[in-house]
């Protein structure tokens, strides 16, 4: 494999990072020299900026564990065909219109400008030169890091493994900024190019010449079922955890095997979960070890984590990854299935049993999977968790195959020799041959390649022999997305079947042991966390005591499981009296708690919930409460009580019940306990309470009075989650052409451009006009994926920054959709910065980092929200399904209409458990689309939400707002919105339930505009006003916390 490593790194370097200073000659790296071993006849045939990537190749360790790289022919060739075939769209029209138009080769000129490429309108300057001392700190960086790998056969899979990994990411934290790929088509870095090109040496290899490889879907179906059961946050997280460490485990081996460039969606570039295996493989090369993590660890600590463990507590992959493979991967292609089932168990035994074993495994797939998770997580150590006695007990006693096959997955693979083969056939001949189908290649998804020929054909009449190529990977996306569908309706993938039908046997006792104990040995209870799966634990309630086990119950725990009446308490935090749990619900919940106690002793920032309550105090605990407020305190047994309650790890009312010793205690009665309790002794704290609120919320007003309920017990906490809008026409490259016509115009026009590119141009602009009118969109090639996927990540890991800021737990973060568990203080706000993140931090683009390095992000595609406020007693799997239903059925289908301008989806909505009552608001504003140098969120509408929200708190706003405003709704819905009608009923409102002229004011009508809440602003076609919809999110809110 040493030839296919070299091949890939020198795709990687072909083109130097700083590619445009060395072109532009406005830089150059390094003075002339031979470097050992290359041929000093081809090193002189190079251009300026191919020379000064050799230089590279040997000054990063590249050339010590690959040789030199000029002397290989099969190589150079293999790269340039990659690259080639790799380009966006727009580069590849613009090679073919050039040769057809002049044989003579246009050279690059000089356009420092970086567009972004899903909507080139918008733009950021790239300066006119690059410090050359820091490319060569660059170098040294990483060599360093290279020169301390051993020697042997893997190294060669090692180096290419680091060098992927830290490459991009070290000329970020150099502070060096990103090379333009192609000044005369400036819409993606050379980054996003070399990466893609990477990838596509997958489908060329070995020669170069013919296309080959395997397009592989690997996807894990009836997500939900699997995240959304559950009853405490720890089940939530767990369920989103062991999908995507499903998805990742499955996907390594090829990964490891071929290199990272294999996996093209989600990308691998600066993706945590990836670095921390690759870190976990090099554990043994103490050195190398230790120089690559110290690198990574100091870049991710602008993104709030100070360890990569801290990060593997983020589920930062789906459950669909996208593979693109060599042909030598056939075979293991076959076997994904299979492995996947053996992966499925390592990750539950760990969870259940804490040891990794790998001894019994055959298959090479499942057996490297196995390795790669005992690097990352060995085998636990000894813990006193009593929830994981119980479950190891059960896995024991009961047996493996219970926990078997809990999950499916589907696999779909194209061969793109096939799809290759039918394209061309197809471009050159017109038709399409039967066996092109059973691949997935079909007319309908010809079309849109078919009028990109003919766009082409109008223009060029030989020379397109190249084609079939630039259009195979958009093809075989098409034909990947048909052959799931026509799968999909052949072979339903079901959950696990648990009784046999028609058997003469008696039901399984595994489902009565620990479920009935002693009263039957047979007959089943449905799991009470899913509903779904029979149960094979059940602890009833003790009949008086709602947070006590019954005698029953707890005779089991001591006779079959071993609990002493102190580890029994202990247990019933962790598992509720009156749970039923089935195999499936009690392998999350070890989960959690298994992986709970690895990362306890790391020692990390980031938070793991255990329990509702535990999200519902996360700021009240973080920002209000220390430990020494309460312990200490000379006070009655209900002061001890709410002061364990308060300093316990993992907290439940029944902490309050026990120790305040009530034989019958509900959760009111140890609310009303607490409440007692803080009135009397923090009473002084509830001013710091408001001003710390103030200071979080970016929300201000006088306070007037700041009542002690501020202070009081959080019952509630919120769901949030985030999707982005079109994502699926994103994917296809269904983007607006009108901004790309009016990009190739302003490019024509460029003082900067030669006069013989003008033609080109010209023609560029009226094929993609003639597409535009054709309703078609860019076609997705390699670069347009790597684009896309790096945006994605980059999103997420600011998504995953902002959560952990607002003392929340993100439980899964892919970059257009985001799902977290956060106070109530703090959803909205949190919200606000999730949807700002989407947009990037200026003129399109993601800054990265903290570092004058770019990204583009996603323009014209928003991202719904669903913000529920939820009951730390509801049944929390029900409250998740609702908030997902309500951004479906709610955010995603709202049409906002302001004067003059529309906004479909894009919006959020806003909802509670208790009453069922919801809002629904708009998450961009004209406001904020006329002010694209403003960040996103300074202009959001949800900042007046948190103003309405703190000024309640601080005693400056009536709770009785909502009410008073109904009598006038009507007048509000109907008269001309500019005249002075609405302003008068608003004013008369607002004057009834805000204290002082100060309050008034900045509740005015013109004041909530500056916010983007406009008055003349309706939902279509029901929704009514945007006035109405704020009154209507504050009548939620003024419950809260």
């Amino acid at each position: 494999m040493e030839k296919f490593f070299k091949a890939k790194a020198w795709t990687l370097l072909h083109d130097p990072p700083h590619k445009m200073w060395a072109i532009l000659n406005l830089a150059k790296y390094g003075d002339e020299r031979q470097p050992p071993g290359e041929d000093p006849e081809k090193l002189k045939e190079l251009p300026q900026h191919e020379k000064e990537a050799v230089y590279l190749w040997h000054d990063v360790g590249l050339a010590q564990h690959f040789g030199p790289i000029t002397t290989d022919k099969q190589i150079g060739h293999l790269v340039k065909e990659a690259d080639r075939t790799s380009s966006t769209m727009d580069r590849w029209f613009f090679d073919q219109i050039r040769r057809a138009i002049s044989e003579r080769k246009v050279p690059t000129f000089k356009y420092m400008s970086l567009h972004n490429i899903f909507d080139p309108s918008l733009k950021i300057e790239l300066p006119e030169g690059i410090n050359t001392d820091k490319v060569r700190d660059f170098a040294q960086e990483i060599k360093k890091i290279l020169d301390n790998l051993g020697k042997g056969d893997e190294n060669y899979r090692l180096a290419y493994h680091l060098f992927y990994s830290l490459y991009e990411l070290t000329w970020i934290q150099k502070g060096l900024p990103p090379s333009l790929a192609e000044t005369r088509i400036p819409t993606h870095t050379v980054f996003d190019h070399l990466y893609a090109t990477a990838s596509v040496v997958n489908m060329l290899w070995p020669k170069g010449d013919e296309v080959g490889g395997y397009l592989v879907e690997i996807d894990i179906p009836q997500i939900q079922r699997v995240v959304n059961a559950a009853r405490k946050a720890g089940d939530f997280w767990a369920g989103s955890w062991l999908v995507s460490m499903l998805t990742w485990l499955t996907a390594w081996p090829f990964v490891w095997k071929y290199g990272p460039d294999v996996m093209i969606k989600p990308t691998l570039r600066l993706n945590p979960t990836y670095l921390y295996t690759l870190s976990s493989k090099l554990s043994r090369q103490e050195a190398a070890y230790q120089s690559f993590r110290s690198a990574v660890e100091s870049f991710f600590s602008f993104w709030g984590a100070e360890s990569l463990e801290e990060l593997m507590t983020v589920a930062f992959l789906p459950g669909t990854a996208l593979l693109l493979l060599p042909p030598d991967a056939e075979k293991e292609v076959q076997r994904v299935e299979d492995a996947f089932g053996e992966v499925q168990r390592v990750i539950l035994d760990w969870a259940l049993t804490g040891a990794v074993n790998c001894g019994g495994i055959k298959d090479e797939l499942a057996r490297e999977s196995c390795l790669a998770f005992r690097d990352m997580f060995g085998d636990a150590e000894p813990t006193e968790e009593m929830f994981l006695k119980v479950a190891s007990k059960i896995r024991e006693s009961l047996g493996r195959e219970l926990f078997a096959d809990l999950i499916s997955v589907r696999v779909t693979a194209v061969d793109l020799r096939q799809v290759y083969s039918c394209v061309k056939e197809f471009v050159v001949n017109g038709r399409l041959s039967k066996e092109c189908e059973g691949e997935g290649v079909t007319e309908e998804g010809l079309r849109r390649a078919e009028k990109f020929v003919e766009a082409l054909k109008q223009r060029i009449k030989k020379d397109l022999e190249r084609t079939p190529r630039h259009l195979t990977f958009d093809v075989a996306l098409e034909a990947l997305a048909y052959r799931k569908r026509s799968e999909g309706r052949r072979k339903l993938v079901l959950g696990k079947s648990w009784f046999s039908y028609g058997s003469a046997m008696p039901l399984r006792r595994e489902y009565s042991r620990y479920v009935f104990y002693k009263r039957a040995d047979s007959g089943f209870i449905y799991c009470s966390a899913c509903g779904a799966e029979p149960a094979i634990i059940h602890l009833p309630r003790h009949a008086d005591d709602p947070h006590a086990y019954s005698s029953e119950a707890r005779a089991m725990l001591s006779k079959e499981f071993g609990l002493n009446d102190e580890e029994v308490e202990g247990l019933v935090v962790q598992m509720r009296p009156g749970e039923a749990l089935g195999p499936f619900c009690l392998a999350k919940r070890a989960l959690y708690y298994r992986f709970a106690s690895w990362y306890a002793k790391r020692q990390g920032k980031f938070r793991l919930f255990d329990s509702t309550e535990d999200v519902a105090f996360a700021w009240y605990i973080d920002r209000l409460y220390t430990k020494t407020d309460l312990t200490g305190k000379p006070g009655d047994v209900e002061l001890k009580a709410v002061a364990e309650y308060l300093n316990a790890k993992r907290k439940d009312i029944a902490i309050i019940c026990r120790e305040v010793g009530l034989e019958k205690c509900t959760a009111e009665q140890a609310r009303q306990i607490f409440n007692r309790v803080v009135s009397r002794h923090l009473a002084d704290a509830a001013e710091t309470a408001y001003a710390r609120l103030c200071e979080d919320l970016e929300s201000c007003s006088e306070a007037v009075r700041i009542g002690d309920d501020i202070l009081h017990f959080r019952s509630y906490f919120a769901v949030v989650r985030g999707d982005g809008d079109n994502v699926g026409r994103l994917n296809r490259g269904l983007i607006d052409l009108s901004n790309y016509v009016a990009f190739l115009r302003e490019l024509k026009e460029a003082k900067e451009t030669p006069e013989e590119l003008r033609a080109v141009y010209d023609e560029l602009v009226k094929i993609l006009m003639e597409l535009q009118q054709e309703g078609l969109g860019v076609l997705v090639t390699p670069t347009y994926y790597a684009a896309l996927s790096m945006s994605l990540m980059i999103a997420a890991l600011k998504d995953v920054r902002e959560v952990a800021k607002y003392k929340g737990q993100v439980i899964y973060a892919g970059g257009d959709d985001v799902l977290a568990l956060l106070p109530a203080e703090t959803a909205l706000i949190a919200t606000r910065n999730l949807r700002d993140n989407y947009w990037g931090d200026e003129m399109g683009f993601h800054k990265v980092g903290g570092y004058p390095f770019a990204a583009p992000r996603l323009p014209g595609f928003g991202r719904s929200f669903s913000v529920r406020y939820v009951n730390i007693m509801d049944i929390m799997s029900a409250e998740i399904k609702e908030a997902t239903k309500l951004l479906e059925e709610e955010a995603k289908k709202v049409q906002w209409d302001f004067p003059g301008f529309s906004v479909w989806k894009d919006a959020v909505v806003v909802s509670e458990s208790l009453t069922e009552k919801s809002a629904v608001l708009p998450l961009t504003t004209p406001k904020q689309l006329l002010a694209p140098r403003t960040p996103h969120k300074d202009l959001s509408v949800l900042n007046a939400l948190n103003q309405l929200f703190v000024m309640r708190l601080g005693g400056a706003l009536s709770g009785n707002l909502p009410e008073d405003y109904e009598r006038y709704r009507e007048v509000v819905e109907h008269v001309d919105c500019r005249s002075g009608v609405v302003e008068d009923a608003w004013s008369y409102v607002v004057g009834r339930n805000a204290a002082g002229e100060d309050a008034k004011s900045l509740l005015s009508l013109d004041v909530l505009e500056n916010y983007g809440v406009d008055r003349c602003a309706k939902a279509s076609s029901e929704g009514g006003s945007l006035l109405t919809q704020i009154v209507e999110a504050y009548k939620i809110l003024r419950g809260y916390p």
